[in-house]
């Protein structure tokens, strides 16, 4: 039996890493022989406990068993090096699938140890109902903010509000929004390249929710339009 490649999958949008995982693992892997480990549900050491201990059980019904990890750039530092040694003893009856929405969130030992799978960025569509999603959060007092924060996806906050920076100089036409005002535009790039710096150096999620929370300009949330309190 051959051995199958650890794989890591970028770009695109989180749904679309996870259905692009799911497809190859088809390739494989019947649905019973294919697991999903979802990191916003857990994202210390126990996820690699629990990924090692499934990677110890034979296929049922397939050539391979299929182990998915969404978002693996949520792991904890001690997780992913603890993780290594997954990769680099993976069974070869085994193949693992991560998504993560750059290689540059992992560590590097990590993604060097995966054949990348790259998606496109551009062309992402935003529903609408993702857009009053995105209202209500803003309408709300910081508190329940804060208290919700773990349930916002950083990388969608700064998809959508990249689409909304596109829009003030009228490259991108998105609903329910208005224009909101140069000085904001300005103040969000500043902040979406600090949360991407810090990112990178390997911040917990948790922190970089709050520093969004916390540091973006006030924003008015008015019927049909955003503008700048």
């Amino acid at each position: 039996m051959s051995i199958v490649l650890s794989l890591l999958i970028v770009g695109g949008t989180k749904e679309q890493r996870k259905n692009k995982a799911l497809d190859i693992a088809k390739g494989l892997s019947s649905s019973f022989d294919t697991s999903i480990i979802d990191t916003q549900e857990s994202a210390g050491i126990d996820t690699v406990r629990t990924l090692n201990q499934k990677l110890t059980h034979r296929p049922f019904e397939s050539s391979h068993q299929s182990i998915i990890l969404l978002e693996a750039q949520n792991l904890t530092i001690e997780a992913q090096n603890a993780f290594l040694k997954s990769l680099e003893e993976t069974s070869p009856s085994a193949q693992i699938i991560l998504t993560a929405a750059t290689s540059e969130s992992l560590l590097s030992t990590v993604a060097s140890r995966c054949q990348k799978i790259e998606l496109p960025t551009q062309g992402e569509e935003t529903s609408p109902e993702d857009w009053r999603l995105f209202k209500n959060f803003l309408k709300s007092s910081l508190y329940d903010q804060y208290q919700g924060s773990d349930k916002l996806d950083l990388e969608g906050w700064l998809a959508l509000w990249r689409k909304i920076l596109l829009a003030t100089i009228g490259l991108e036409k998105i609903p329910l929004f208005s224009k909101t005002s140069p000085d904001a535009v300005l103040r969000y790039i500043r902040l979406i390249n600090k949360l991407r710096s810090l990112q990178k150096r390997r911040a917990a999620p948790r922190l970089l929710k709050t520093i969004l929370i916390l540091e973006a300009p006030k924003i008015m949330i008015r019927d049909g339009g955003l503008t700048k309190n």
